[in-house]
């Protein structure tokens, strides 16, 4: 590593060490103390530097297991403290080792607890990570060039349908892959559904040839302006079959229905999200990445329903609506909570499978 810097768009400036290639994208901050392998490889961070709000990074290293998908989508990794003795026995590499051998922008050494601060009170920013000759001057005319990343979705999605089948299946699920984690084929599949995975971009006759019992949307880099193709093709299938969306998917899913969607100042990120169950009354801990929320007001002239509430700003975590046969969330619920007693939105979509009379018992 060598020295290292970070300039953010309001002309702040964070110098640490570093290593990786000179790159600009959007700063968030992320609270999680532990999953750091998790989150290089989330889909949804793609385009994105992530800023560690826990001081000590990479104690456990890196190896393949942790991985949430096949490969890592960070455009940069910000870190207080990197640790370079790993101790795990089923580590490959060290953290910093991962890095540079993925030639992924890395810096460490900076102030986070400053930074996170500096997001959380002036929202998110473009920030460029580059070599600390580079004056403040010429990084903000690099940020101020620059073009924001698009057709990321497209770049993720799978290009060709993917059928996973499960042992002894008894539903059908089609997954519309906005970049999918391994986490939804996986619960799915514990569930006895055999999983269809599709592009995106999937038309809704298509989709409805593979006989589903239900679709669920997936989660992915969260810029909900530039997929008008999917919620056009969902707002032929709500009311149809059962549907379910996480992250990205739950946006799309409230689009189709007639909901709005809008920025959020910095978003939520990190492992500990409190949410409340408005049917159940009950709280959840949860894990989460997203910039966007749906908008409450433009809920009035849709048949939905909030079903899960953000304790700390009151913004919408889920949706449902029995009538269209919709079940939502921001977050994946099966990473909320090991209480047997809080059902995921796994469980949710098998009971609307079980009581749709839409639903095809093909599996």
């Amino acid at each position: 590593m060598k020295p290292r810097k970070l300039v953010l768009k309001n002309g702040l400036e964070f110098v640490g060490l570093g290593s990786g290639q000179e790159k600009v994208a959007e700063v968030v901050f992320h609270t999680g103390m532990i999953g750091y392998l998790d989150i290089v490889s989330n889909p949804y961070y793609a385009g994105k530097f992530v800023c560690m709000t826990y001081p000590l990074i990479g104690n456990y290293g890196a190896s393949d297991d942790e991985f949430g998908s096949k490969d890592f989508h960070v455009e940069g990794f910000i870190v207080k403290d990197i640790d370079f003795i790993s101790s795990n026995m089923r580590y490959m590499d060290s953290m910093d080792d991962f890095a540079e051998a993925n030639d992924l922008p890395f810096l460490c050494g900076i102030d986070t607890r400053m930074l996170a601060k500096v997001i959380r009170d002036e929202g998110s920013m473009l920030g460029i990570i580059t070599d600390v000759e580079t004056s403040v001057i010429e990084a903000l005319e690099k940020i101020n060039a620059y073009n924001p990343i698009k057709g990321m979705v497209k770049k993720l999605s799978t290009k060709r349908p993917n059928m996973i089948k499960a042992n002894k299946p008894k539903y059908t699920v089609v997954c519309l892959d906005l970049g999918c984690k391994n986490n939804i084929i996986k619960e799915l599949s514990s569930r006895k559904c055999s999983v269809v995975v599709l592009p995106y971009n999937t038309d809704a006759t298509k989709i409805l040839s593979y006989r589903p019992n239900a679709v669920i949307v997936s989660d992915g880099p969260d810029n909900p302006s530039e997929l008008e193709v999917v919620v056009n093709n969902l707002k032929e299938l709500v009311g149809t079959l059962p549907i379910a969306g996480i992250g990205l998917g739950h946006l799309l899913v409230a689009e189709a229905c007639g909901a709005k969607v809008k920025k959020m100042k910095f978003g939520h990120h990190g492992a500990n999200q409190s949410v409340k169950n408005l049917i159940t009354k009950k709280i959840l801990i949860t894990l989460q990445g997203h910039n966007y929320e749906v908008d409450k007001e433009s809920l009035t002239n849709t048949n939905l329903s909030v079903s899960l509430e953000n304790l700390s700003d009151s913004s919408i975590e889920g949706l449902y609506s029995i009538k269209d046969l919709i079940v939502t969330s921001e977050f994946d619920s099966v990473d909320a909570s090991a209480s047997p007693v809080v059902k995921s939105i796994y469980d949710e979509l098998i009971d609307l499978m079980k009581n749709s009379k839409g639903g095809n018992n093909n599996a």
